[in-house]
């Protein structure tokens, strides 16, 4: 499966624990935290707050790991974590117990390519926040196989034998664009009209129609991006991206691989393989089990 955005991302910590204050409990008569611990401060920091993936792709979703460190001689329980995407409330986790050297784990979603700025907060009740905040920034690509352009392979498509890549979303997204990677035969004619057309899975094949995109390129010898608008919503799930062409000459450029499946990682770019490459011949889909075609989805910013 191919995959493959600058958003800004606020965690906020609360932690949760009946009165803080060092030395009286509530007018009720019921102990206070520090009164029960027999303790004086309650104060927790941040040690570590990292992201646990080399190349976040739009879509998939990662781990966040957050390490909390105990400060004061109080301890508390059932600290939340409310997470945010540019400043707005995505959901809260809630952690019963502290670990302090394993740490914990929340996931995330990039929803867009580009710089990100991740920051956790720790809210407490001590008087020095320094240690509450951690920020850090990671590059997020868009979904998509296209590490290993430098390749030659490329396989012909038309309007009766049209190409077909599938890609995967694991989280609902706005796509804005797919970015495709061709060329033309040799004496064939640079202008001709190109459609992409976006389905839904199917029993691995292309299933409904969701967009239809068409334009006239103009087209070389050699590879270059042509970027196609393809506006929608999606939910999770899989997905076919599928081109066609009046003319006889256009050609969609893809990756030959082994068929184990092997996997490339290499910033800033992404690839893994698998047999979900499909031409269509005749009345049916035919699998191309040692291609992968070259493609990028961008999505919303």
């Amino acid at each position: 499966m191919k995959r493959a955005l600058s958003l800004c991302l606020m965690l906020s910590v609360a932690a949760l624990g009946a009165g803080c204050a060092s030395n009286s409990g509530s007018g009720n008569g019921s102990q206070s935290l520090s009164e029960a611990q027999n303790c004086n401060i309650l104060d927790y920091g941040i040690r570590e707050f990292s992201l646990l993936a080399s190349m976040p792709i739009i879509s998939n979703s990662y781990d966040l790991h957050l390490v909390f460190e105990r400060l004061g001689d109080c301890q508390t329980q059932n600290i939340s974590v409310s997470l945010y995407e540019d400043d707005n409330f995505l959901r809260q986790y809630s952690f019963a117990e502290i670990n302090n050297e394993a740490g914990h784990k929340i996931s995330w979603n990039p929803k867009r390519e580009g710089s990100i700025s991740l920051r956790v907060e720790l809210e407490l009740m001590d008087a020095d926040l320094s240690n509450n905040k951690e920020t850090i920034t990671v590059s997020a690509n868009p979904l998509g196989n296209y590490l290993r352009i430098t390749d030659l392979s490329a396989e012909n498509f038309t309007v009766s034998a049209p190409l077909a890549e599938s890609f995967e979303l694991f989280a609902p997204i706005t796509i804005t664009g797919a970015d495709v990677y061709l060329a033309k035969r040799q004496s064939s004619a640079s202008e001709t009209s190109v459609t992409v057309k976006l389905y839904k899975d199917s029993n691995n094949a292309p299933g409904e129609l969701l967009i239809d995109s068409r334009q006239t390129v103009l087209l070389k010898e050699q590879f270059d991006w042509f970027a196609f608008e393809v506006n929608k919503e999606l939910g999770a799930g899989k997905y076919w991206l599928v081109l066609e062409s009046d003319g006889p000459g256009a050609v969609w450029h893809c990756n030959r691989k082994s068929l184990g499946g092997a996997k490339y990682e290499s910033a800033p770019v992404y690839y893994e393989s698998n047999n979900s490459s499909l031409m269509f011949s005749g009345a049916a889909w035919e699998i191309l089990p040692q291609k992968d075609f070259t493609f990028k989805i961008r999505a919303q910013n």
